[in-house]
């Protein structure tokens, strides 16, 4: 439950980030909010700690590498594509300059891999779910394999490749491949290593086990170096902070913040990042033309991307998720007593 509040908390700090700070960069003609919180871009990666988290949780819990894909689809794309309709036709009706995207792109954009495909996004917040993709199908890759339970291993190679692109641009000044960059997720690995040393730090039990999590508590150093060291000392600090947080959720002291409308939050906050963006600047800027100010219209803009964000998560992404998993579930069944009835023939 702790998990869905910090990803409720990194939600709204990335709005805060996109409305006080970046509209401000984007649209310099408007005048700039009062307050700011230059620091909440940050959050995406902490979103990725918890994505380390839950997805290596839930692959131990996995049965066959089908289960998870039907997961994750289910999770992720009913309330996406929603978003993603809602962001396309706000852009389209009212107009948003800089922002707006051709049909054809809005459909490459459904794969959720616009930046791989070299193709604009209908809401540049999307660029996250690429990564995110991409470090499920390296976990699922992993679980088919069978290598999950080297999981120490597995993320002590995963932080080789951002030290290798740091010596190449140091040494060559130059990257070895963006392709290659991207797929090993250098820029991002190291947030999804300090999720996963966290989640298995709480597998081992409470603080009187801490001595089987050595090696996760080293990972996570590792991790913190590396971030520091190979992408930027402010990533570092991040990092530093995120390893704390998540021990602390992995060692049980932050079950106090789930709370009543931080719970609320965290519930909607998936469908939140999605949709707060783009229709959040519309908001902001039709605000500041009809005189009400930058600052009103950062309310009005958080307002409904809270209140768009709670219809679409309850009257789309829970019933479509929840529809897609009982299908499933029945394809299932009916898979096998297929199996079980030609079997049981046979022995008659």
């Amino acid at each position: 439950m702790e998990l869905d509040v910090l990803r409720g908390l990194a939600a709204v700090a990335v709005m805060l980030y996109h409305y006080t700070v970046r509209f401000t960069q984007l649209y310099p003609n408007f005048p700039p909010a009062d307050a700011r919180l230059p620091c909440g871009f940050f959050g995406v990666e902490f979103f990725f700690c918890i994505s380390g988290f839950v997805i290596f949780m839930t692959l131990e819990r996995t049965r066959r590498p089908m289960d998870f894909v039907v997961s994750r689809v289910a999770r992720l794309w009913p309330a996406y594509l929603a978003a993603m309709t809602v962001t396309f036709c706000a852009a389209r009706l009212v107009g948003l300059p800089g922002r707006e995207v051709s049909e054809l792109h809005a459909l490459a954009n459904v794969t959720m891999l616009g930046e791989l495909l070299h193709v604009p996004l209908v809401d540049p917040a999307y660029w996250s779910l690429q990564v995110e993709l991409i470090f499920y199908c390296w976990m699922l890759l992993a679980f088919t394999l069978g290598v999950l339970p080297r999981a120490r291993l597995l993320l002590s190679l995963s932080l080789v490749p951002p030290i290798v692109y740091a010596a190449a641009r140091a040494l060559f000044h130059r990257e070895p491949s963006y392709l290659a960059g991207v797929l090993l997720m250098v820029e991002h690995v190291p947030f999804f290593a300090i999720g996963v040393a966290a989640y298995r730090i709480r597998k081992a039990g409470s603080t009187a086990h801490i001595r089987q999590s050595y090696g996760e508590l080293l990972i996570m150093a590792a991790a913190i170096v590396v971030t520091a060291v190979c992408l930027s000392p402010a990533k570092g600090v991040v990092a530093a902070f995120s390893a704390a947080v998540f021990y602390a959720v992995a060692t049980g002291r932050l079950r106090w913040i789930a709370r009543g409308p931080l719970v609320l939050l965290g519930t909607i906050s998936y469908t939140l990042y999605l949709i707060h963006q783009n229709v959040g600047y519309i908001v902001i800027r039709t605000a500041a033309k009809l005189g009400i100010g930058t600052n009103a219209g950062i309310v009005l803009a958080i307002g409904l991307a809270i209140a768009l964000a709670a219809a679409i998560t309850f009257t789309i992404e829970r019933p479509a998720r929840n529809w897609i998993r009982a299908r499933y579930r029945a394809m299932r069944s009916a898979q096998a007593a297929r199996t079980v009835g030609p079997t049981a023939s046979a022995a008659r």
